[in-house]
């Protein structure tokens, strides 16, 4: 999971730099009051990435703090608090099982993960 949620880190940073790139641009062409480049596929491209990077980063962060439960002394962590951490991932992660239906392979990753 972490190679994953590297990787989705990643190219989510591209696709910052891609954005501010294509600000800029846009930023030029109204300068010069030519019509603005539209880029479809960008948008498109992080509204596909943006489940599969939630999926890692809730894993991933969840994972963390389970470790953290389970190795810490007895008593160290209030259980309200880790009874609202795994609610909250368990809603988001049931959130993204509805998301992720077109897609077999990443819906039954969900699944494995809930």
């Amino acid at each position: 999971m972490p190679k994953y949620l590297k990787k989705a880190q990643t190219l989510n940073t591209k696709l910052a730099l891609c954005r501010e790139k294509i600000e800029q641009f846009n930023m030029e062409e109204n300068a010069f009051e030519w019509e603005l480049t539209n880029y479809p596929l960008m948008q498109a491209t992080v509204d596909k990435l943006n489940p599969f990077l939630g999926l890692y980063e809730t894993s991933m962060e969840f994972m963390n703090k389970q470790k953290t439960w389970f190795e810490s002394p007895m008593g160290t962590h209030d259980p309200k608090d880790i009874d609202a951490e795994v609610n909250s991932s368990w809603k988001l992660v049931s959130h993204l099982e509805n998301e992720f239906c077109d897609i077999p392979s990443a819906r039954e990753l969900v699944v494995n993960v809930r």
